[in-house]
């Protein structure tokens, strides 16, 4: 029987890192039934539709790919996203992966699109907190 390659699970959510290196996440990947033959697949990022989109570059890193499987090999496969701290407060970013075609006896499965969602703490922590504009008794303007 053919492989049906897809995602294991349809979003995750990762907190924006704090540091300014960044840090990798893996999005796993499965292979159902049939594993007597290699197959692989082709994966691309889509970008979101909304105002909250995540930016390629500054918000994570990610290219388009392929990974695969060799015969009788039944593990999980993970695409590695580099998520960046870009030290703006903005809220929830979102943009998708999606397994776009599959490569020798198998198809992409009903679970072919996975939605991450990066969320900017800075951003909860700001929007929680009244910022005093100045202290009482201070002349800001000097």
């Amino acid at each position: 029987p053919e492989s049906t390659i897809e995602f294991i699970e349809k979003s995750y959510v990762f907190d924006e890192p704090q540091n300014h290196y960044g840090t990798t996440v893996r999005i796993p990947v499965r292979r159902l039934e049939g594993i007597s033959s290699p197959v692989a697949f082709s994966y691309e990022v889509v970008k979101g539709t909304n105002r909250n989109q995540a930016t390629q570059g500054i918000d994570f890193l990610l290219e388009s790919g392929q990974l695969g499987w060799e015969a009788g090999d039944a593990s999980e496969k993970a695409i590695e996203v580099f998520l960046l701290s870009d030290q703006v407060a903005e809220g929830k970013e979102v943009f998708s992966i999606e397994i776009t075609e599959s490569f020798g006896p198998s198809r992409v499965g009903s679970n072919f699109r996975t939605e991450l969602t990066i969320v900017d703490s800075n951003f909860e922590q700001w929007s929680s907190n009244q910022i005093p504009i100045a202290v009482a008794g201070s002349n800001p303007c000097g």
